[in-house]
């Protein structure tokens, strides 16, 4: 086998392996932000208005709960533990809160007849406030890299991958 067949062997799983660093270093640096302020978080997740007030155990065990989750699927994804589920739960978080995120912003636009890209709230995404539409650019950005995780067969540089060899 000549070096110019050999190169693209050497290469396989790098794409896989930076989706799988960027996805699950964001998501851990998100948690660890929520996870210092669980009592702010559940009153941002309120203003959502899905989770219901009473009893107050939903709301607060919600808040104290997703950022757990949020740290476990990003460990996992770096690490490359059960990948595509790890990936299929993030994409379809992603794709909720970006919804809902959306739908948010369409109603503080409206409350304050500002143009869309103009709204900045705080979304409960552990950064505090930001621009509705800079949000959901990113938010859209780790939505495709999700997807990638879900239909790629990529194990490489994984445990996932280990495992298998085994």
């Amino acid at each position: 086998m000549s070096d110019a067949d050999s190169k693209p062997d050497r290469l396989l799983g790098i794409p896989m392996l930076i989706a799988r660093i960027v996805v699950g270093g964001r998501f851990l640096y998100l948690a660890s932000k929520k996870i210092g302020g669980i009592p702010e978080f559940a009153k941002v997740l309120d203003t959502y208005a899905i989770i219901p007030r009473t009893p107050p155990w939903i709301l607060n065990g919600t808040a104290t709960y997703l950022p757990f989750l949020e740290v476990v699927l990003g460990l996992a994804v770096i690490f490359g533990v059960y990948l595509r589920s790890s990936f299929i739960v993030l994409l379809s978080m992603m794709l909720f809160f970006t919804c809902i995120i959306y739908m948010r912003g369409g109603e503080l636009a409206a409350e304050k007849s500002l143009d869309y890209c103009k709204v900045a709230f705080d979304c409960g995404c552990g950064t505090g406030v930001v621009n509705v539409c800079e949000k959901l650019a990113e938010n859209s950005v780790l939505i495709v890299l999700c997807a990638v995780g879900v239909i790629s067969g990529s194990r490489r540089f994984s445990i996932d991958g280990w495992r298998a060899q085994r």
